[in-house]
């Protein structure tokens, strides 16, 4: 969802749950590795295998709840690009001064249906130092996510109005 940002210049914003078949998906093999990892336990298998299931299983509780739960909202404008983001009341900020934005770019980060199917997007920043961060996740459309990199360019004076049409 774009629209204007309380603190002025525009705000994209991520809404929890928006990406429901993938955060479905990977609830269920986080259940999967769960149920392996009891299994697991209940055999009395060598703790090596409890600790690399239990390691997986966490990994993916983590994406689910991100999935689930996580919010995102960046706010551009000419002078600075912000990067808030929450799940379940973690809370993170992130600022760059638009003079150290240098690129941006979509990047296939998750796919869900196997080979055949649906590759979600993630907004990278890359800065001035060559450092890589991700802005908005799970974007299940391609046009959609570099329409989203094409604005926040836009706005931090990356493109010109005539080179971004």
């Amino acid at each position: 969802m774009v629209s204007p940002a309380p603190e002025g210049g525009t705000q994209f914003y991520y809404p929890a749950g928006r990406s429901v078949s993938a955060a479905f998906g990977v609830t269920i093999f986080a259940l999967l590795f769960g149920g392996a990892e009891a299994v697991i336990l209940r055999l009395h298998a060598p703790i090596f295998f409890a600790v690399i299931f239990g390691f997986f299983d966490l990994l993916l509780i983590i994406i689910g709840l991100n999935l689930w739960f996580g919010t995102a909202r960046i706010v551009a404008n000419a002078s600075e690009l912000t990067l808030h983001t929450n799940t379940l009341g973690w809370r993170g900020n992130k600022r760059w001064d638009a003079s150290d934005v240098l690129s941006l770019y979509p990047k296939i980060t998750m796919q869900s249906g196997g080979s055949r199917g649906v590759a979600y997007y993630t907004v990278m920043l890359t800065d001035r130092k060559r450092n890589s961060f991700q802005l908005g996740k799970a974007i299940p459309d391609h046009n959609e996510a570099q329409w989203i990199c094409d604005q926040i360019e836009l706005i931090v004076g990356l493109k010109t109005k005539s080179a971004g049409a």
